[in-house]
């Protein structure tokens, strides 16, 4: 397979990927989006909406893409920096195009089942529930509250982990799942915002549940 057709497998129009960027010196942002088109030398990405609006990047910011390949299943990791922003209708960041892939661990995909307390803060309220799975960009959250949560709503989220140490990152409720049993909310969090230093200890307890399935 050439080189030009590994990257049409992999950034193909409509294909998801997950962006990643500095927000500042500490601190990891990150965004779901999809591909809009793989030109001769650029690559086309839909820009990121937050709060129903682009995300403005700076032209010359470097971005870390993850995007999974189905026919392999195999996840992927590249860096790429933002050329030039095209507002419109569709708002679009177009981007150098990929010259140097890696695979990773599908770590960052794969979900584990795990009973873990925490606490967030919302609506100047502090909660309390257990997260009962984890992933690289995500955790699903089960509480007895009668807050109600909706879609969008951004929560500080504090995780208790084996050893002593927490995770803390900045969470919005992407799904309203179904509870079991009955009388208690279950959210699913998207991560959007945590430090370098907590992305590497969320990193580092993953490989551990890795370890123990």
């Amino acid at each position: 397979m050439g080189e030009n057709d590994f990257l049409q497998e992999l950034f193909h129009t409509g294909a998801p990927v997950r962006l990643n960027l500095a927000a500042d010196k500490n601190s990891i942002k990150g965004y779901d989006t999809k591909v809009e088109d793989l030109e001769s030398e650029y690559l086309v990405l839909q820009s990121p909406v937050e709060d129903g609006k682009p995300v403005l990047i700076d032209e010359g910011r470097e971005l870390t893409l993850w995007c999974k390949k189905k026919m392999d299943n195999q996840a992927y990791v590249t860096n790429v920096c933002v050329i030039e922003n095209r507002p419109g209708e569709k708002p679009l960041l177009v981007c150098c195009k990929p010259k140097q892939i890696e695979k990773t661990s599908l770590r960052r995909y794969s979900r584990f089942k795990v009973d873990l307390p925490c606490s967030f803060s919302f609506k100047q309220e502090v909660l309390e529930g257990r997260v009962v799975d984890i992933s690289r960009i995500g955790c699903s959250v089960e509480l007895e509250s009668d807050s109600k949560f909706f879609e969008g709503d951004i929560l500080e989220l504090s995780i208790e982990i084996p050893g002593g140490s927490k995770l803390a990152f900045s969470g919005e409720v992407v799904r309203l799942l179904e509870a079991v049993p009955p009388g208690k909310h279950k959210i699913a969090l998207e991560i959007k915002e945590m430090t370098a230093e907590m992305d590497e200890e969320l990193k580092n307890y993953l490989f551990q549940c890795q370890l123990m399935t």
